[in-house]
């Protein structure tokens, strides 16, 4: 079978439910408040290279949200259509979905403003 194509991969991201790591107001101050729209905020684990850039971790199912954070953890749930437009509401650098695993893909912030036009 010919694997899919990253335009098809991106594209049913769109509605599908991704899990984004969530902290407890109470836990480390090991994440940022995101905006989701007006009036509405969560707290979340984010991914910061060594310039600083912010992306967002997703996760398309519990194993691979498990891989990432053995120890366990608590998420929110966004359709990535609403995942893809936190992220242009908050200038991440990108959305890396499943890191760490052999089918990790990260969208940068322009190829998500793209396809949010597009879509």
């Amino acid at each position: 079978m010919k694997p899919l194509s990253r335009e098809v991969v991106i594209k049913e991201l769109l509605g599908k439910p991704l899990k984004v790591p969530a902290l407890l107001q109470k836990e480390e101050p090991a994440g940022e408040w995101i905006v989701i729209e007006k009036n509405e905020t969560a707290r979340i684990k984010i991914i910061k290279d060594s310039k600083g850039n912010e992306s967002i971790p997703a996760f398309t199912d519990d194993e691979f949200f498990q891989r990432w954070m053995p120890s366990g953890g608590y998420y929110e749930a966004f359709y990535g259509r609403d995942l893809f437009s936190i992220c242009v509401i908050n200038n991440m650098k990108s959305i890396i979905v499943n890191p760490g695993s052999t089918s990790s893909i990260e969208i940068p912030l322009e190829e998500i403003k793209a396809i949010l036009d597009r879509n």
